[in-house]
């Protein structure tokens, strides 16, 4: 699984069990179950990418934050899922997708966040019971519900509107 321009692959490697602190360098998870214990910072000159059937239970409370790139690309049949790690999730247990970076996701199920994504690139995802769906940003064929507040406009990649239950 490689990712950019430059052609550069990191490693591949199964997901470990649990995960928690920075990640520095390129680092690619393909597949799995992880428990996010603690809060999870990319480092601005590194890639996470997160190939097909990785599953991320994220403990309530986690902040995961991006200064460089997270890219979740999963499949219509192997989704990336992340979610809350909580016995009885609720909407904002953990913190979202946030930060400076570079946020690309398709494929992909995200819940129980307080922002599910901010200012990232989302395709083919869904995008369910969080604070708010998404804030800024791109999304294409996504399903935003059941969510307090569907999307916010704002940020330099765009701005979108959605119906809660709908497709944006």
């Amino acid at each position: 699984l490689c990712v950019g321009a430059d052609g550069g692959c990191a490693s591949t490697s199964t997901a470990p069990a649990t995960f928690s602190g920075s990640i520095e360098t390129d680092t690619v998870w393909q597949g799995g179950l992880v428990r996010i214990t603690g809060d999870v910072f990319v480092d601005v000159d590194a890639r996470w990418i997160l190939g097909p059937g990785t599953h991320l239970q994220i403990d309530p409370g986690v902040t995961i934050t991006v200064t460089g790139a997270l890219v979740a690309m999963g499949s219509a049949a192997a989704p990336v899922i992340f979610e809350s790690s909580a016995v009885t999730p609720t909407r904002s247990d953990w913190s979202g997708l946030t930060g400076n970076g570079d946020v690309a996701v398709s494929d992909c199920e995200i819940r129980h966040a307080s922002t599910a994504v901010a200012l990232a690139t989302v395709a083919r995802c869904l995008l369910e019971e969080n604070g708010t769906a998404m804030v800024g940003g791109r999304a294409t064929d996504t399903v935003v519900r059941s969510n307090n507040v569907a999307i916010l406009p704002g940020g330099p990649r765009g701005s979108y509107t959605s119906f809660f239950g709908g497709r944006v």
